[in-house]
């Protein structure tokens, strides 16, 4: 299928597949390898939180909220170590790894290997505390000069987490602003699809002006019933949720979609 767009007394050609190129078709191959090059280039420098001192972010991981932070050890550069302060059910965990793991948590898995291969584990040490990180070095009897770096970098980057989760409570920031990314009230249900299941009324332009039904119950993948409301959806919507089906999942996990009780 091809579709032709007017322009300037020519024809602007639009392809939607390889083959329709026809005498083309070099050059398309050649303009894809070289965007993929070039996207290739990019997730490269995204990869590593060298390139950008220090990133901070929020997502919703196997069902659990988890916020997190990474940072190079930048005290000591001659190590090649990564700290990533991760928090989730009210435990803040220090992992310290030969590779940044930034986006191994902020993409899906999919993304990720579609971007990078498959997730290998370069952790090292991992805690949950100053008391594990003083037993392990006094177990292992090591580097009393690195037992204190390692607290150091536990307690100024949890004191960093304290401060963005509370702005995530605030609201003062989101992990997905819903009032930002949509100018109407009930945008949310065509994001979801589940428009007519609450009985919409539209004005003439096809805009949502009303619901008629305050919850809707739906039956996911695992045949489970779920109650939602479309205030249910802008919570789940701002979590990260993309789908009934993800927020069925992490309903039955945390019991609750507000941001404020899940931190």
């Amino acid at each position: 299928m091809r579709e032709d767009y007017p322009f300037r007394e020519k024809s602007i050609h639009l392809y939607h597949d390889l083959n329709e190129t026809e005498e083309f078709r070099d050059c398309f191959i050649e303009l894809k390898s070289m965007a993929m090059s070039e996207l290739k280039t990019m997730a490269n420098y995204l990869r590593d939180t060298r390139n950008y001192r220090e990133r901070k972010s929020a997502g919703i991981i196997d069902n659990h909220l988890h916020v997190y932070y990474e940072t190079y050890n930048y005290a000591v550069p001659e190590f090649g170590e990564y700290y990533l302060m991760d928090y989730s059910d009210g435990v803040f965990t220090l992992s310290v790894s030969k590779e940044s793991r930034f986006m191994q948590l902020y993409l899906s898995n999919g993304v990720y290997a579609s971007l990078y291969g498959k997730a290998e584990s370069s952790t090292i040490e991992e805690y949950s505390s100053v008391e594990e990180i003083k037993l392990y070095y006094s177990d292992k009897h090591k580097d009393e000069m690195l037992m204190k770096l390692r607290i150091s970098a536990y307690k100024k980057m949890k004191a960093e987490m304290e401060i963005f989760i509370q702005k995530l409570k605030d609201k003062e920031i989101h992990m997905r602003n819903y009032d930002q990314i949509f100018d109407e009230r009930y945008a949310v249900l065509q994001f979801y699809r589940v428009a007519d299941a609450f009985d919409c009324e539209y004005d003439e332009e096809g805009f949502i002006t009303n619901v008629r039904k305050e919850y809707v119950e739906f039956r996911t993948v695992t045949e489970n019933k779920i109650q939602l409301s479309v205030a249910d959806l802008e919570k789940a919507f701002e979590l990260g949720l993309d789908t009934i089906d993800e927020i069925a999942a992490f309903l039955s996990q945390s019991g609750t979609l507000e941001i404020s009780e899940l931190l």
